[in-house]
C-alpha cells in the first residue's frame, strides 16, 4: 500500500508511518506472509519485505508472526495449485523436504528479536 502512495494519518489528520498507527491504535502484533514466488506480485511479500517490515513492527516493541503461504498466491483452497513447482514423478518425501528446506530458509533470515 505505501509502495503504492497511499498514506496513513491518525484521528487528528495527522499523516503517521503505517507501524506507528497500528501501535498509537492498540495493536501489539503483526502478521506478515511470505510467498513461494513473490515476483509474479512485484516482489511484495518475499524474504527482503518480511524483513524490513518484520524490523519496523520490532522497532516498535509489536510482535511479529509470520506465515509462509506455499503457494504462488492466496490460499484459497479453489484456486491454490501445488504448493512448489516439481517436475512429474516427484514423490512426496522430496516435496515434503522442499518445502520444509524453504521454511527453514526463510525463518533464518529473520533476526532474533524480530519475533
Amino acid at each position: 500500500m505505501e509502495a503504492g502512495g497511499d498514506k496513513f494519518y491518525n484521528a487528528r489528520g495527522e499523516e503517521t508511518d503505517c507501524f506507528a498507527l497500528m501501535k498509537q491504535l492498540g495493536l501489539t502484533a503483526i502478521r506478515l506472509r511470505v510467498w513461494v514466488n513473490p515476483e509474479a506480485h512485484g516482489n511484495w511479500c518475499d524474504k527482503e519485505d518480511l524483513l524490513a517490515k518484520a524490523r519496523r513492527a520490532a522497532d516498535l516493541g509489536m510482535d511479529v508472526m509470520v506465515n509462509f503461504h506455499y503457494s504462488d498466491w492466496w490460499a484459497d483452497p479453489g484456486t491454490v495449485g501445488p504448493h512448489h513447482p516439481r517436475e512429474p514423478g516427484t514423490d512426496r518425501r522430496t516435496l515434503q523436504g522442499s518445502v520444509l528446506l524453504g521454511a527453514r530458509v526463510q525463518a533464518r533470515a529473520i533476526p532474533l528479536g524480530c519475533l
